[in-house]
């Protein structure tokens, strides 16, 4: 609540904020069903919006209580709710129409056709992908301006370094989901980058270390766009988001009163921040600071490798040191303020053993280019030249921080309000307010006396006395803008009586303010008997029922490939339908201007020639080809993309796997008879997941993150027919994180070139890493998942066919991974006596080939409490 209180103060037009259920900061402190009715009291008596955080994704079993959940939000008042579950969207659309939704960062839209499908679930603002730059954002702003909906962008804090919604690390380490609100954040962890030495079958046979100097090669800097505001506020974005959340109330003050200190000065011309204003964001914490993707700083800039931490403000670099001082270069000129109290760290290698903290016991001294520091004792006699020392503990940015909470109260100002007063001649007092709200129409909330005036011996109550009396509003969220009083003869009014009929016309005044974003009590009344209808329909039945089990000799097994290769293995082992996702080798990255769409069509060019080699080998084998897109398909691709798709489906590829629905749908409206395949990037986490899924995918592939019991309960939900049939992925090392960064093509050596790579944490794993063709990061889990002896519960949970993500893996892999599978799907066909010990030997040989060991991930794990 004191950050709450401080974003206020500062000027923060709308919250977010977090209940104690279904938030994706689970380990925040976060708000109790009585502390959230308290905020939204306390923000609309200010005229600031509040959102509540609902952005987790969504087991079956919690969506009556989650869905019960949005209801009381709705009743409470709140401005609207953030979500990424698209199952809970389609329910809160269809139970609570009148509830404002807003697209969470983890939905992962960062193209035009994903803010139409927003828009088409009833969200009516996305928080997009931070990962998109201005010219994509206006392009996506003039291309869905038909739809009224609203964008929202970071401005500044903390950056995931993988596109958010599709980072499966924390989760496949330790079982702590991002997408659950969990998250560890590895990514904030030491890792070493090594080379592979792999044997013929893909599987690893050893690693050397690639020498890079950096120690945190997945830590980003911090977000701040302050530099380019004046850009921002120009575009078509709604809304800035600044992230506050574990972070103190002195933080959320001081950042959010400089951005709104920056926007009120570009609203009148004034766009240059002010350099003090940068000292005390840098001050709040930083992990230094870039622009981010949005301005289209390039990777390099985006990334702190050298530490995850708060580094404070820079001050210089030691120049000398002796006993009981040290002397420091001030590059460029910069003056940080220093003076007696503030704490200084004086880093002077690379770890943290090596930092030397202190508290200045006196002001320093300024020279030419120069800055003389007291060093107390027994700190060491010398300190290594060339040791940077940072600024910790400021005593100038206490002092801006508590005068910001200070001066909170007239930031938003008061809301003016007509008061009339009267004493008619029975000397009933009667006092009346009106307020306009922000809509522009009027209330009034009217007080009377509760008994006559009594005569007035000697002193008769005056209009101008009563204005003295009735206008003390000084501390309350109202002002007197207009007041007038008509007192029929003369009374005498004891000020305690005045008083009370000013505090009772204030609380009712608030009272409107409270609830005028209220919804009323039919309105609600009416959503919880929609509600009472789907969960009186919500019962577990038992497993698989809601699909039927289907036939062992039927399972359809799929498998993922980046070659041809790998496709040609495939067929040959005997898989049903591979999806094909070629890396093609272009010479060079994108580039971020003039010739990018020419890049693209070049790219595409060479991916048509791989599909069409693929298909050829397809077509003989009688099976199916399907083209599978990269994770990330931003508008520049897809525009590219949907050009050719009807040249790649007359070469014989039967369809499209897209891991996000914007590219789905971009797909469906240039080829509407294309079968479009859901890849795990969905995030399908529930039946209802499927349900607003179904009219676009004709096969959906379930989250990884899912255990079987989490299945069974999807699987029971859905009926026998109507809907897409399930894939659960069984083999491989699953993708945990697709990333903007170009980790390989900036840190590796040229001699390491065609080297397979990956990123060993403290533990000794090991997690291959590698550049896709549009330069992106793709890190896959440390080792790789295998439910083969799992098939017959997989059978039994309903899902129609098995998928082997082998995309990296040479063909060797494939043809004996294939085979493998293929043979466990025949021991299940003619009910093997002895298919427990048969799968179990398959699985044993499949430990052999599989890099670094083998795992039933999430798939073996005890459902998490509902």
């Amino acid at each position: 609540m004191d950050a709450l209180r401080a974003a206020v103060a500062a000027g923060a037009d709308a919250v977010y904020l977090g209940g104690k259920r279904f938030g994706a900061r689970r380990f925040a402190a976060n708000f109790s069903d009585e502390e959230l009715r308290d905020a939204i009291r306390y923000c609309h008596l200010r005229n600031v919006r509040v959102y509540v955080t609902v952005n987790t994704l969504m087991h079956d079993r919690e969506l009556p209580e989650a869905l019960a959940y949005l209801i009381d939000l709705y009743d409470s008042g709140v401005d609207a709710v953030l979500l990424q579950d698209r199952g809970l969207a389609k329910l809160a659309r269809e139970t609570i129409p009148g509830l404002a939704l807003h697209a969470s960062t983890q939905m992962t839209v960062h193209n035009t056709d994903g803010v139409r499908e927003a828009a088409g679930l009833g969200f009516s603002r996305v928080v997009l992908a931070r990962e998109l730059t201005l010219p994509e954002i206006d392009r996506i702003a003039d291309e869905t301006r038909d739809l009224g909906i609203g964008l929202e962008v970071f401005a500044h804090g903390a950056l995931c370094y993988s596109y958010s919604g599709q980072c499966l690390l924390s989760s496949c380490i330790g079982g702590r989901s991002g997408n659950r609100g969990s998250c560890a954040q590895p990514c904030r962890k030491p890792y070493e980058l090594v080379a592979a030495v792999t044997g013929p079958g893909g599987n690893r046979e050893g690693f050397r270390r690639v020498p890079v100097r950096e120690r945190y090669l997945l830590s980003t800097k911090d977000l701040c766009t302050l530099p380019v505001l004046e850009r921002i506020a120009a575009s078509p974005v709604a809304s800035l988001k600044i992230e506050g959340r574990m972070r103190t109330p002195e933080y959320v003050a001081v950042v959010v009163s400089i951005y709104r200190k920056l926007l009120d000065r570009i609203r009148d011309g004034k766009g240059e921040p002010d350099p003090e204003d940068l000292f005390f964001l840098e001050m709040a914490f930083s992990r230094g600071f870039t622009r981010g993707y949005l301005s289209s700083s390039p990777a390099r800039d985006v990334m702190g490798r050298d530490l995850p931490k708060n580094r404070g403000v820079p001050v210089g670099t030691v120049l000398a040191s002796g006993r009981g001082s040290v002397v420091l270069d001030i590059p460029g000129g910069r003056r940080v303020p220093l003076r007696k109290g503030d704490g200084l760290v004086i880093r002077a290698g690379d770890r943290e053993e090596d930092e030397i903290g202190f508290v200045l016991s006196r002001d320093p001294v300024q020279e030419q280019g120069t800055l003389r520091l007291p060093l107390p004792l027994p700190l060491p006699a010398t300190v290594p030249k060339g040791s940077e020392v940072f600024l910790t503990r400021s005593a100038a940015f206490e002092e801006y921080a508590a005068g910001v909470l200070r001066s909170g109260q007239d930031r938003h100002g008061q809301v003016p309000v007509r008061i009339r007063f009267a004493v008619g001649p029975d000397g009933v007092p009667v006092l009346t307010g009106t307020l306009t709200l922000p809509d522009g129409t009027s209330r009034s909330h009217t007080v009377t006396g509760e008994s006559p005036l009594l005569p007035a011996k000697t002193r008769p109550l005056t209009p101008d006395a009563a204005r003295t009396q009735i206008g003390k509003t000084s501390g309350t969220v109202v002002s007197v803008a207009e007041f007038s009083a008509n007192i029929a003869g003369d009374w005498f009014a004891p000020p305690g009586i005045l008083n009370r009929m000013r505090r009772d016309l204030i609380s009712g005044l608030e009272e409107i303010l409270v609830r005028v974003s209220s919804p009323g009590a039919a309105p609600v009344a009416e959503a919880r008997n929609r509600w009472d209808g789907f969960a009186s329909g919500f019962s577990r039945k038992d497993p698989g029922s809601g699909r039927g089990q289907p036939d062992p000799a039927g399972l359809g097994i799929s498998l993922y490939t980046d070659t041809v290769d790998g496709v040609r293995a495939a067929f040959s082992a005997g898989a049903d339908r591979v999806y094909f996702e070629p890396q093609v080798g272009m010479p060079a990255c994108p580039p971020s201007g003039n010739g990018r769409r020419e890049w693209y069509r070049e790219y595409l060019s060479r991916i048509v020639a791989d599909l069409a080699e693929a298909a050829g080998i397809a077509r003989p084998a009688g099976t199916r080809l399907v083209w599978k897109l990269p994770e990330i398909s931003r508008d520049d691709f897809l525009e590219s993309a949907v050009d050719i798709l009807p040249g790649v489906l007359s070469r014989g590829v039967a369809g499209c796997m897209a891991d996000d629905s914007g590219a789905g749908t971009a797909l469906r409206k240039r080829c509407g008879d294309c079968e479009l395949f859901g890849g795990a990037g969905l995030n399908v986490f529930n039946a209802d997941s499927v349900s607003a899924l179904s009219a676009l995918f004709s096969v959906l592939t379930l989250s990884p993150e899912l255990s079987l019991g989490d299945i069974r309960d999807l699987a029971s939900r859905l009926p026998g027919s109507g809907y897409p049939p399930l894939e659960i992925i069984v083999q491989g090392n699953l993708p945990v994180m697709v990333a903007e960064d170009r980790l390989l093509s900036l840190l590796v050596p040229p001699e390491f070139s065609g080297t397979r790579f990956g990123l060993r944490d403290g533990t000794g794993r090991v997690f291959p890493v590698a550049e896709d063709s549009e330069c992106r990061t793709r890190i896959r889990n440390a080792v790789e998942l295998c439910l083969i002896d799992r098939l017959p519960g997989i059978l039994a949970a309903g899902a129609g066919s098995v998928a082997i993500d082998a995309r990296g893996r040479p063909p060797e892999y494939i043809d004996r991974m294939v085979r493998a599978y293929r043979a466990a799907a025949e021991c299940l066909a003619r009910e093997d006596p002895d298919r427990d010990a048969r799968l179990f030997a398959l699985k044993e040989e499949i430990r052999d080939m599989a890099w670094g060991g083998i795992t039933t991930g999430h798939f073996g794990r005890k459902p998490e409490p509902g």
